[in-house]
């Protein structure tokens, strides 16, 4: 996410003899020419062949925009403990569904016209193969965020068609769109830190200009950021900084930070101010420390005193950090303005519409839900 190369010329001395082809008598070690000209739809490895890809939305730019914020954690947070475990249990390739502006539901309409619509849109990817099945999960539904990715766990997918939805990420039609999660392979690292709420900064692009200074500044002040940083520092890169005296101030040096008003319950809108700094490490156990530092702190500035808080969660992409009206994918055009609906779905259920393995699981283990998660808060 986040080569070097050398190369070597010879030159032919001036005298040598360069050897005459060997003859060849048997005709099937002759070249013969080959067609430049490849067969129609044929795709590159790990991707859909062309005239399937192009039933399907394609990004604005060159890549789909990233989600922030987003881990296999948060992803499947909102299903019941017995339904995580019966997933564990299966066997097989796995991937998770999550479809966009589809809100964590326990409605039998809106679940069954989800899963139809990802199975149709399955099937349209990947025409040839029947045994691909839709597993639906129960939720807790009272412990989540309604906007949270409500996943849908796909199996019988063929080694090919893993490696596909791994590179195409996104699948999108006229009717629902998808982004798709490897179910065992921790999702990439972004650079998304922290929202602060408490700065006196309304949103423009010069005040996150202005946030972006103050919080570098009292980064640059505080001991326990400073010395994680010289002690984890695998992600910093060394050709651009060889002196680890300067690991701090070129890590703070990336800060940059992005606003907007946020509507609260008892407050009415506040300026929320969304913190991203490249992460000075990969490593899983320290990165996480490197979260609950940022969000253990005070922001003292001279712009008042910033303070972790919960950050606005798109139901559009399932990101942290923006709303759904600034969200990339909704501008894209032909992207769906809502998920499939239950309204026009027949009363029979499709395949694999029941909860599989122990039952239904229900409320019986809902847990205790997760307070401020610094996966996503």
């Amino acid at each position: 996410m986040f080569q070097s190369t050398s190369s070597q010329s010879t030159t032919a001395l001036e005298g040598d003899v360069t050897p005459l082809p060997q003859d060849h008598n048997d005709e099937s070690d002759i070249q013969r020419p080959r067609d430049p000209t490849p067969p129609p739809h044929t795709p590159l490895p790990g991707l859909l062949p062309s005239n399937i890809r192009s039933r399907f939305i394609t990004p604005t730019g060159t890549n789909w925009s990233t989600i922030y914020g987003q881990t296999l954690e948060r992803i499947l947070h909102p299903i019941t403990p017995a339904h995580q475990r019966d997933w564990k249990s299966l066997e097989g390739n796995k991937f998770l569904a999550v479809i966009s502006r589809l809100k964590v539901t326990r409605s039998a309409a809106d679940r069954v016209a989800a899963m139809t619509a990802l199975e149709q849109l399955l099937a349209t990817a990947f025409p040839g193969n029947v045994a691909i099945d839709v597993i639906l999960g129960d939720t807790i539904q009272e412990h989540v965020h309604p906007n949270s990715a409500y996943p849908f766990l796909i199996l019988g997918l063929t080694d090919e068609e893993t490696r596909i939805l791994k590179n195409e990420v996104v699948l999108a039609n006229e009717s629902i769109a998808t982004f798709f999660y490897p179910y065992d392979t921790s999702l990439p690292i972004t650079d998304y830190a922290v929202s602060l709420e408490g700065l006196a900064l309304p949103p423009s692009t010069q005040n996150d200009t202005r946030a972006a200074a103050e919080l570098a500044r009292f980064l640059s002040s505080a001991t326990e950021i400073t010395h994680f940083i010289a002690q984890h520092n695998d992600n910093i890169p060394f050709n651009e900084v060889p002196n680890p005296h300067n690991f701090v101030r070129w890590t703070l040096s990336t800060l940059r930070v992005t606003s907007s008003l946020v509507k609260r319950r008892n407050t009415g809108p506040i300026p929320i101010h969304n913190v991203f700094i490249h992460p000075p490490t990969t490593e899983p156990a320290a990165y996480k420390r490197w979260i609950s530092l940022l969000h253990g702190l005070s922001f003292d500035t001279r712009k008042g005193t910033g303070k972790p808080t919960t950050a606005e969660l798109c139901n559009v992409c399932k990101s942290v950090a923006h709303s759904e009206d600034s969200c990339a994918y909704a501008a894209i055009p032909g992207w769906p303005a809502t998920p499939p609906s239950g309204q026009t779905t027949p009363a029979q259920p499709t395949r694999g519409a029941y909860g599989r393995g122990r039952g239904r699981g229900g409320n019986s283990e809902r847990g205790r839900g997760s307070r401020m998660n610094p996966g996503w808060a």
